[in-house]
C-alpha cells in the first residue's frame, strides 16, 4: 500500500517518533535512540543522518528556540 518495504516503513515510523521525542528535550539522543526501538546508538545515529541530513545532536540544536536576553 506505500510502496515501501516493511522494514523501511517501520524505520521511518521509529524516525518520526524519534524526531517528537528530540523536540520534547525530555531525554537525551542515548535514550531517544532505544526508545524508538534501535539497538545501537551507532545505527541510530547513522540512519537519522542518512533520512534527515544531520545528526540527532545537530537537529536538537537547529530546532531549540535560541533564548535572547
Amino acid at each position: 500500500m506505500t510502496g515501501l518495504p516493511v522494514s523501511e516503513f517501520i524505520r521511518n515510523i521509529r524516525l518520526e517518533q524519534a524526531v517528537r521525542l528530540l523536540k520534547e528535550q525530555k531525554v537525551n539522543v542515548t535514550q531517544v535512540a532505544y526508545a524508538v526501538g534501535f539497538s545501537s546508538l551507532a545505527h541510530f545515529s547513522t540512519v537519522f543522518r542518512k533520512q534527515f541530513g544531520v545528526s540527532p545532536s545537530d537537529y536538537i540544536e537547529q530546532n531549540t528556540p535560541s533564548e535572547t536576553n
